[in-house]
């Protein structure tokens, strides 16, 4: 509904109301001055987001500097539109306010988040860290981080897992810059209709969880009472229609909370039916069979229907080196990376899922985020829109034997390996693939990825005068778990600038910090030779 101002300044306003939810939407001359959102019959769990809510919307319509009104794109006002619709739309039954539901989710998440941060400035192994530190522990390792309208979207969203968790940053506003605009992973939590026989419709309730949060080890989880509307009334006389109540009286509602995935995650088939065997819905009816390194890195459009259990992934990249015994002189060099599956297993892309409890995305944080690292390496590593990705048949003689390794960052190491700067590549007799004339030597890393039961990476590359060949676990949280490795020794294990022994876990720990094989790769070869 549209509503001229009286005062003739040119001035109007644009109503638009739902069952629980209403939109003033502000003009000037043709250009949005105003938006207003308010929920007149929601609790003040609801309304006292509704600001920042109108705040968002607002930005979506307004018109910037560098944009023009002709081209000024509507998408990220319709997205955040639909979200707060969808809940309205389903909230037309008198006691039933999804808003509500929704924020009663938001208060015992945040209730959980904020102990989990306590907890941690009470840890011993954690003193010294900053706040950003912590948040980006709870956020990565525990139970998420909750977050009402935040990065620009309406409503609720649980964040799970970021990229460049480990990296510093100099000044508070740079970290502040990097948590708007650093990928991150979230599970964006509204309702929808309920589909399913047997699914545990939606509650209205901020008890998820007792206000102590734990019992003993544990979270203490709460199951409330199960929420009731009016029965639809009986306006027509006449047989019972399919679907129909056989009696007058309270009902269970007819929608259920709903997460979904921002970005999509690709996962394996198996943790696929392990999140259905939490208690969750998926829906497999729109999902082809595909492997799931295919989906991580898919094959050129020539070969997008081939599906065999071997393939082989060949991507040159240009990255950062310092020359060997030239710590401070950095320069570019080419790599050759090749990924081999042997073992290919079905995967699928998680979209969105029904839950009943918020418990059961909390339990499913660990594997999620096993599989986010995981497509972070692959991606980093073997796609990229600047270089040539060929997909061929792998070869079994090319199938190496599997080795185990063990690590965590050497984080002065590399901070002095980034501060460096040169302008000259360095070549030395090992590391590199014979050259060719007309044609620069590039390093060879080779990566062999098994995905069950546990995904492993196998990486082999040039290292002093032989193969270094390291084998790594992504474990749940994207923890990197050394299972072998033969680039640690008695000569370079004390070989640090601050007297520190080298570990095992160092070599985990620094492809944690750097997210990228490659780099990786080249950082052991030149600073731990």
């Amino acid at each position: 509904m549209e509503e001229p101002s009286m005062t003739g300044d040119g001035k109007k306003t644009l109503i638009v109301a739902g069952a629980a939810l209403e939109l003033l939407i502000e003009f000037s001359n043709n250009t949005v001055t105003g938006v207003t959102l308010g929920f007149p019959e929601s609790a003040e769990i609801v309304n006292k987001h509704a600001v920042e809510a109108g705040k968002i919307l607002l930005k979506d319509l307004q018109i910037e500097h560098n944009q023009s009104p002709l081209t000024k794109s509507l998408e990220p006002f319709a997205r955040n539109f639909e979200r707060l619709a969808l809940l309205d739309k389903l909230s037309i039954n008198p006691g039933l306010n999804l808003y509500e539901a929704v924020a009663g989710i938001y208060e015992s998440l945040q209730r959980l988040h904020n102990w989990e941060l306590h907890k941690s400035r009470e840890d011993p192994s954690l003193t010294g860290k900053s706040d950003l530190e912590l948040a980006l522990i709870a956020l990565c390792t525990k139970s998420g981080r909750p977050s009402m309208n935040g990065r620009g979207r309406v409503g609720l969203s649980l964040d799970f897992w970021t990229e460049k968790r480990l990296q510093p940053y100099p000044t508070p506003e740079a970290a502040a810059h990097a948590a708007e605009t650093n990928k991150t992973w979230s599970l964006l939590i509204g309702c929808a209709p309920l589909r399913e026989m047997g699914a545990n419709p939606v509650r209205i309730t901020d008890k998820w969880i007792s206000l102590d949060v734990a019992s003993g080890p544990t979270i203490d989880w709460l199951e409330p009472e199960p929420t009731f509307v009016p029965a639809e009334s009986q306006t027509q006389t006449g047989p019972l229609q399919p679907g129909s109540p056989m009696m007058p009286g309270p009902r269970l509602p007819e929608a259920v909370f709903q997460a979904t995935f921002d970005p999509p995650l690709h996962i394996s088939l198996d943790l696929w039916n392990r999140i259905i065997d939490f208690g969750c819905g998926l829906d497999s009816s729109h999902h082809k069979f595909v492997m799931y390194d295919s989906l991580v890195i898919p094959a050129p459009t020539s070969k997008a229907n081939e599906q065999t259990d071997t393939r082989t992934v060949i991507c040159t990249k240009k990255v950062q080196a310092a020359p060997v015994g030239q710590p401070a002189e950095l320069t570019h060099k080419t790599h050759t990376n090749t990924l081999y599956v042997y073992d290919a297993v079905p995967g699928k892309t998680l979209t969105e899922l029904t839950f009943s409890h918020p418990s059961q995305l909390v339990q499913l944080l660990p594997y999620l985020r096993q599989y986010a690292f995981l497509s972070i390496l692959l991606e980093n590593s073997f796609k990229d829109d600047s270089v040539t990705v060929s997909t061929t048949p792998a070869s079994a003689a090319n199938k190496g034997a599997t080795s185990s390794v063990k690590s965590d960052t050497n984080q002065d190491d590399f901070r002095s390996f980034m501060r460096g700067s040169g302008q000259q590549n360095s070549k030395t007799q090992n590391d590199a693939v014979p050259k060719q004339e007309g044609k620069e030597e590039s390093l060879k890393v080779d990566v062999t990825l098994t995905v069950l039961p546990v995904p492993r990476l196998q990486v082999v590359f040039p290292f002093r005068d032989k193969t270094a060949n390291i084998l790594v676990e992504i474990r749940e949280n994207g923890h990197v778990h050394v299972e072998a490795q033969n680039v640690l020794d008695e000569s370079n294990m004390n070989a640090t600038q601050n007297g520190r022994q080298r570990r095992v876990e160092d070599i985990g720990g620094l492809l944690m910090y750097m997210e990228d094989i490659g780099k990786w790769a080249e950082f052991i070869r030149t600073r731990w030779a």
